[in-house]
Order: structure tokens, then C-alpha cells, then sequence
């Protein structure tokens, strides 16, 4: 791991601040430390993770809120090759590879919305910030917990945002598979990108 600058250090504690506040900033953050992953924060290439040195790069142009919401996007794909749930290529069939692919995206996707659904409830002003399908996922939330209150009104508060994240998240992985939404880079259906990798290593 190459070492961290006095400004990594710094932004990292800016980050961490606004994460601890919620639960799912404080999951990402001993995720971080589990995996010893490293953060730093370069300017103008956006934020992702890269597998092969496990480091986490966050664009530092971003302000502390938006980069702690990328950083538990990123912790997400982490998470998912530390514990052996990413795609794989050569072993995946063709179907098996896209929804494994796009699954660990919208694990991604959704866990920055929860956290910033989360620190909406704890006050931090969030209303700048808008992700991928954020409406339809809140959508599918909030009916599905209406529906389990209506349902089962002894259950927990707790086991009603259990349902309403999963619904969410049913919802924002239909609307990857489905063309709903489009990769950054090629402006692509998701289905398309990760189909098109599969095939360029299978079938040449």
C-alpha cells in the first residue's frame, strides 16, 4: 500500500465524521479497516476502487458529504471481492456474469442512498445529491413499508426497514437490467457493457 499524504489523512477524518454519524457509514468504515483498505483522494478522475492494490480513490474535488457517500459505493465493490462474491468472467455463464455484475453495482448504488437517506434523518443537509433510479428505490421503500405495517403492524420498526430496503433494492436492480439507466462511461445499458466484456473474453 503506497503511503498516505497529510491531506489523505485529513479528508479521511473529514469522511469519517459525516459517516459516523449513521449506521451505514459506520459499517463501511470498519469494513475499511478489515480489509485494510487504502483511501486517498486525487483530483479529476472520479472515485473508484481498484482490486489489484485495494485501494479506494475518491475524488477530491468532491466536498465531504459527496465523497463519504462514494466511499460507501466503493467499500461495497471491496466488500464483494474480499468476499469472494464478484463475477467471474471465465467461470460465469453469460447471464450469470450480467447479473452478478450489475447485482454488485446496485449494491453500490443502494447503499449510497440508504446512507444518504440515513443522514437526512440525522439532519445533514443531502438535498444536493441525487443517485441512480434514488426515486424509484424510495418509491418501492415506502410502499413496501406501508404494506407490512398495514400487514403485520406488531413487527418491529427495525423488520419494516427490512422490507423497504429490499423492495428498494428489487426495484433499482430491475431498472439496471432493464435499460433504465446507463453506464458512465460507454452510455450503455448495463445488461449491454458487461454482456459486451463477457463476450470479447468468451468468444474470441
Amino acid at each position: 500500500m503506497r503511503p498516505f499524504s497529510e491531506f489523505d489523512r485529513q479528508r479521511f477524518d473529514e469522511i469519517s465524521a459525516v459517516l459516523n454519524q449513521i449506521a451505514t457509514g459506520r459499517t463501511a468504515l470498519s469494513l475499511v479497516e478489515k480489509y485494510d483498505i487504502g483511501i486517498y483522494f486525487e483530483a479529476g478522475g472520479g472515485s473508484y476502487f481498484n482490486p489489484n492494490t485495494n485501494e479506494i480513490v475518491l475524488e477530491a474535488n468532491h466536498e465531504p458529504v459527496r465523497a463519504a457517500l462514494s466511499l460507501v459505493h466503493e467499500v461495497t465493490h471491496a466488500r464483494y471481492l474480499h468476499e469472494g462474491s464478484t463475477a467471474d468472467i471465465l467461470a460465469d455463464d453469460r447471464q450469470t456474469y450480467i447479473e452478478k455484475k450489475v447485482g454488485e453495482e446496485v449494491a453500490g448504488v443502494v447503499k449510497s442512498i440508504e446512507a444518504k437517506m440515513e443522514l437526512e434523518a440525522a439532519g445533514v443537509d443531502v438535498s444536493e445529491l441525487w443517485y441512480t433510479l434514488e426515486y424509484p428505490y424510495r418509491t418501492a421503500h415506502d410502499k413496501a413499508i406501508e404494506s407490512a405495517r398495514a400487514d403485520k403492524p406488531g413487527s418491529s420498526d427495525a423488520s419494516f426497514e427490512v422490507t423497504g430496503r429490499e423492495a428498494g433494492q428489487r426495484t433499482v436492480f430491475e431498472g439496471f437490467m432493464n435499460g433504465k439507466t446507463w453506464t458512465s462511461v460507454t452510455k450503455e445499458s448495463y445488461p449491454n457493457y458487461y454482456g459486451g466484456d463477457w463476450d470479447r473474453v468468451n468468444t474470441s
